[in-house]
């Protein structure tokens, strides 16, 4: 890991790079009732995370010399170019982050087979506790080893969030980069404008709203990690505590209005 003059070593991605790896959002047929749609899906929910996505990319490049550790692209790269040199050091420290992102897929996909969802009622709310959990943790680690153990930390927190919430509102998108965002948002608003598609509006929308939410992530992350240095951590953590508390509120009154909306249908 280097500072940022030296970022081209950095065990993530640096300044100068741009996330590929980001899908494509597109729509999934069969999801477009608001009452079909889980708490996961929704825009609160999604613009909550992509604060925090916004916020650790911004943390990991300020503490962490340059260092952009949500998305892997390029620590893959970083890991064959030092290999090819020679270099496997450095190319060791590239892998750790990418191994911890897998981990971190691999626990989510762990929590949605059926003999353990069986035990885990709430695969999305666990997964936003262990985030929790993890941030804490790294606000608490002493700053000699906060470098080289923070970037491996939230590249699996990365990847939990990644994989937990996948959809908004029936489309693809993610919460933890901006690439595949920026794209939906850019497709939608020319839908709107120039192919006059109404349908794109609610797409513009959307995306529109979780871009600028990562951009207020990013934001909030440069202001606090000058108040509050490594702790400025805390502050992602207790942004997932209230998107933990959409799914409690949801839980115990989404249900109760659904009910009355039923009673009020004629029989």
């Amino acid at each position: 890991m280097v500072d940022r003059a030296g970022a081209g070593r950095a065990a993530g991605m640096t300044s100068g790079q741009v996330s590929v790896s980001a899908p494509a959002p597109e729509r999934i047929e069969g999801i477009d009732a608001p009452s079909a749609r889980s708490t996961a899906e929704t825009l609160e929910i999604g613009a909550l995370l992509a604060i925090v996505g916004g916020f650790l990319d911004a943390y990991t490049y300020l503490t962490c010399g340059g260092v952009f550790a949500n998305a892997q692209s390029g620590n893959v790269v970083l890991l064959g170019v030092e290999a090819v040199h020679g270099n496997y050091a450095q190319a060791l420290r590239h892998l750790f982050p990418i191994l911890a992102f897998i981990a971190g897929v691999v626990l989510v996909e762990t929590l949605r087979c059926r003999r353990v969802a069986a035990l885990v009622r709430c695969p999305a709310r666990a997964a936003l506790l262990l985030e929790v959990a993890v941030l804490i943790a790294v606000g608490l680690l002493p700053g000699v080893l906060a470098r080289d153990v923070v970037v491996v930390l939230i590249a699996f927190v990365a990847a939990v969030q990644i994989a937990t919430f996948r959809t908004l509102r029936g489309w693809l998108y993610t919460t933890t980069m901006v690439t595949g965002n920026l794209m939906a948002m850019t497709s939608g608003i020319f839908g709107r404008l120039v192919i006059r598609d109404r349908e794109a509006t609610a797409k513009a929308i959307n995306f529109t709203a979780i871009t600028v939410s990562f951009l207020v992530g990013a934001v909030l992350g440069g202001a606090f990690c000058l108040l509050l240095g490594s702790r400025a951590i805390w502050i992602p953590a207790v942004t997932l505590l209230a998107a933990l508390s959409l799914f409690v509120f949801d839980g115990r009154f989404g249900h109760r209005s659904m009910d009355r909306e039923a009673d009020r249908q004629p029989r």
